[in-house]
């Protein structure tokens, strides 16, 4: 029987080719791997950012009201303020930032944690609109500029405000 001659040098370059290939396809893997934890670090980066904003939002409004309890009835008794009363800017300014607020919570409530408690926290927006005219009254005016959540819930609050 005749041997066949082996062609070692074919062989290597094939194996290295191979190996090589291998290298590359893991590369690539991890390459992604990397990719998508750092996208995913980036995303949760920005959520706590917008998290974090949302509470100091919220935490601005509580102190509104510690610093200035005689605003609390325009918020939570019914109380009307007209554009000639002195207190209006104030009044408004304290309804601009609850509306923010009460927007983003609404927009984002996964973001907030809030996501299993998302009902409860359509009541108590659609009972602030409730219980302020003014709020009702710049949410009106001002529609445009917020979502669709909170200019709906604004809608079924004001109404029932009477």
């Amino acid at each position: 029987m005749a041997q066949k001659e082996i062609d070692w040098f074919s062989r290597a370059t094939s194996l290295l080719g191979l190996c090589v290939s291998v290298a590359s396809i893991g590369a690539v893997a991890i390459s992604f791997y990397a990719l998508k934890q750092a996208d995913t670090s980036a995303r949760l980066s920005r959520a706590a950012g917008a998290y974090q904003e949302m509470v100091s939002r919220s935490e601005d409004v509580d102190k509104v009201f510690v610093e200035h309890p005689e605003m609390r009835p325009h918020f939570r008794d019914k109380k009307p303020v007209s554009h000639a009363d002195e207190d209006y800017n104030l009044a408004a300014a304290i309804a601009e930032m609850r509306l923010d607020a009460f927007d983003d919570l609404l927009q984002f409530p996964d973001l907030t944690g809030f996501g299993s408690q998302a009902e409860s926290w359509r009541n108590t927006v659609r009972d602030a609109f409730r219980d302020s005219p003014l709020m009702c009254d710049l949410i009106a005016s001002h529609k445009a500029n917020y979502g669709p959540i909170i200019v709906k819930l604004a809608k079924e609050g004001c109404s029932s405000a009477g």
